[in-house]
């Protein structure tokens, strides 16, 4: 490696210590670009992308960190973390357990797999383990706690979600159906009265209720979920729109399937 490219390496290093990530970034590519098989830059790369909220692609840049500097420990760790904050935790356990396959001392790796719950590699009593430097390392996002501590069921709400409020779009274009012969009629004939009586009858209390909690429940679950996980709330832009006209059925499958990346 020239020493422009260490220079750049620690460049890209001291931005990341230090909070600043868009700065890290582009030090990272600027390295990549001089020599493509760096693993350091590719993981340098990958953290500033995870902590930029670029899921998807920080997820890209770990996998060819990790492929890059296959005995590299710090790279699967990241990785592990990355995945553990996007609520992939089976991946992210997998990733631990290869971090610490390499290296059985690493106290990162450790305690990342206590927070995972019941199936962590089991620590090893008696020993002290040094606490290693915090260079290149990715903090651990502990989120909305309510949601962490929901696991799989957070995402199970959002699919029911989901579904709600296809049911209650379902029931009103139904409702309008079953009517509408008789309102054209009453139309037809402009009698005020009964075009006020079928409107009455196509009103439900119960389901207007249903589909303004339904509305509510969409639009809180996203925005917590895109707290949580530092997502990128771009996605509200389509997102609140189409829950308002009662078609978060769309937008939030989409989101949690590929949003959630």
């Amino acid at each position: 490696m020239s020493e422009d490219q260490n220079s750049k390496i620690q460049q890209a290093t001291d931005f990341v210590n230090t909070g600043k990530f868009s700065e890290a970034l582009t030090a990272a590519r600027e390295g990549l670009e001089s020599d493509p098989h760096n693993g350091d830059a590719k993981l340098i790369e990958a953290i500033s992308l995870s902590q930029l909220g670029q899921s998807r692609d920080a997820s890209e840049a770990f996998s060819a960190a990790i492929r890059l500097a296959p005995t590299n420990v710090k790279a699967r760790f990241n990785a592990a973390v990355h995945e553990f904050n996007m609520g992939n935790v089976g991946q992210a356990r997998n990733l631990a357990n290869e971090a610490l396959n390499l290296d059985p001392d690493h106290e990162g790796t450790k305690t990342l797999l206590e927070k995972m719950g019941p199936d962590q590699v089991p620590l090893q009593g008696g020993s002290q383990y040094p606490r290693e430097s915090p260079e290149g390392f990715m903090p651990q996002n502990e989120g909305i706690a309510f949601v962490r501590n929901m696991g799989p069921s957070w995402v199970m709400i959002g699919w029911v979600l989901a579904i709600c409020s296809a049911a209650s779009i379902g029931y009103t274009a139904y409702n309008t159906v079953t009517h509408w012969s008789e309102l054209m009629a009453a139309i037809s004939s402009k009698d005020q009265a009964q075009m006020q009586a079928i409107t009455k009858a196509m009103q439900n209390p119960m389901m207007q209720i249903f589909a303004y909690a339904v509305l509510a429940g969409n639009m809180v679950w996203t925005i917590m979920d895109l707290i949580h996980r530092k997502g990128n709330f771009v996605w509200l832009i389509a997102h609140i729109p189409c829950t308002c006209l009662g078609l978060s059925f769309i937008t939030q499958p989409l989101y949690i399937l590929l949003g959630r990346k």
